[in-house]
Parts: structure tokens; C-alpha cells; sequence
């Protein structure tokens, strides 16, 4: 645990407390390793970044790939989480995609990991492609009501639905990459393409 000496711990907390402290100070240190290193960051170096020791890593996963893994399914919950948040407070279609794309946005440079798991190899069933489908699905969505509402013409198609999520997934990976762009102006962007995509 961080600010223990290594082989050292906590006495007071139970060994289940104690696993789950461990665990989250892996996970931390795996996406700090994975911001620093990216895809190749290595056991070594998370376990130094974490400061626990080399067994106590394995007890939690079996190499640096699963515990990446880990992160990454972490940051695309988070951001998930988000977007399905920012979709229920908003009344009509347009204030929801409006809400969407701010909050994909503001996830993109607030969830630990994100930057990473965006820029990660884009792998059938990894989490990545998960969240793109989940971003995906909630487009379609949001389009089927617009067209229901007469603010769309065409219907969520999957090619058009798959256009709107790489938009989604690029402006994303733009503003993770420079935080000083504004997301506003960006969140906005993506409300257009989406409404011309399907006008």
C-alpha cells in the first residue's frame, strides 16, 4: 500500500480490507503505469508505482495484461456510466444528445485510465470495443426518439449509428489528449454531426 514499506501492512485492517486496499493500488498504479508506458507498461513497474510486492500482485492478477485489462474495463464503466447518467436528465432527444456529448467529453479528461483505454488496441469483445457499442446503442437511441419526435429524418442505420460513434470516439481521444481544448465547443460539434448524420 502506498506510504508502507514493501512486505510491510496495516495490522488494524482485516485481511479482506486489506486485499481490497491492495487491489485498488494496483489498479491506481496500473493506470499511472499505463499513462506513463501505455499497452507495454510492465509487473515491475506497476508494483514499484503501487509499492506493494511482487506476490501481492499475483494474488490479485495473473500478469500486467490482465491487470490493464482491469483499468481499462474500470474507464470504460466510468464513462459509460456518465453518458447513461447524462441521458435520463434531459427531456428531449436534442438536450439529450446534447448532454450526452458534454458528458462524454467531461469523462474523457476526468475518468482515470480513459485517455488510455481510448488510445488502446482495438480488440473484438476487449473494453474499448464494448464501450463503443454501448456509446452505439445509446446514438441509436437517442436517434430512433429524435425521428419519432419529427428532429430526424432517417432512421438509426447501422452504418450512419457506427459514423456517429467514431466521431464520438475521436473528439474524445482529442480532448484526453489536450485538455486545454474546449469541450464545450467540442460536446457541440458532436451534436451536429449526429443531427446532419441523420437529418
Amino acid at each position: 500500500m502506498p506510504g508502507t514499506p514493501r512486505g510491510r501492512w496495516d495490522r488494524s485492517l482485516s485481511t479482506e480490507a486489506r486485499r481490497r486496499a491492495q487491489r485498488a493500488a494496483i489498479v491506481r498504479a496500473t493506470a499511472r503505469a499505463l499513462e506513463e508506458q501505455g499497452e507495454i507498461a510492465t509487473v515491475t513497474h506497476v508494483i514499484d508505482l503501487a509499492g506493494v510486492g511482487r506476490n501481492t500482485f499475483y494474488e490479485h492478477f495473473t500478469d500486467a495484461h490482465a491487470a490493464i485489462d482491469a483499468v481499462q474495463r474500470e474507464a470504460a464503466e466510468a464513462l459509460g456510466r456518465a453518458v447513461d447518467d447524462a441521458a435520463v436528465m434531459a427531456r428531449t432527444p436534442v438536450e439529450r444528445l446534447r448532454a450526452v456529448s458534454h458528458a462524454w467529453l467531461d469523462a474523457a479528461t476526468s475518468v482515470p485510465a480513459a485517455r488510455a483505454l481510448l488510445h488502446a488496441a482495438d480488440r473484438a469483445g476487449g473494453p474499448r470495443a464494448e464501450l463503443r457499442r454501448h456509446v452505439e446503442r445509446l446514438l441509436a437511441a437517442i436517434v430512433a426518439e429524435a425521428r419519432a419526435a419529427g428532429r430526424a429524418s432517417l432512421p438509426p442505420d447501422r452504418a450512419r449509428v457506427a459514423a456517429a460513434g467514431g466521431a464520438f470516439e475521436r473528439l474524445a481521444r482529442a480532448v484526453a489528449d489536450d485538455p486545454s481544448l474546449d469541450r464545450h465547443e467540442h460536446a457541440e460539434v458532436l451534436v451536429d454531426v449526429v443531427l446532419r448524420a441523420f437529418r
